[in-house]
């Protein structure tokens, strides 16, 4: 199976994630990632 481009990011298919709306901008970020880590993406 070729590898994926290294411009996509590979995520583990048992990862969580949640989606946090930062000043009407919806971010997806790993479980667990904090408020001012996500509104600095």
């Amino acid at each position: 199976m070729p590898s994926a481009p290294s411009s996509i990011a590979k995520t583990p298919a048992c990862a969580e994630t949640v989606t946090l709306q930062i000043d009407g901008t919806e971010v997806t970020v790993a479980a667990g990632t904090t408020i001012w880590q996500a509104a600095r993406l």
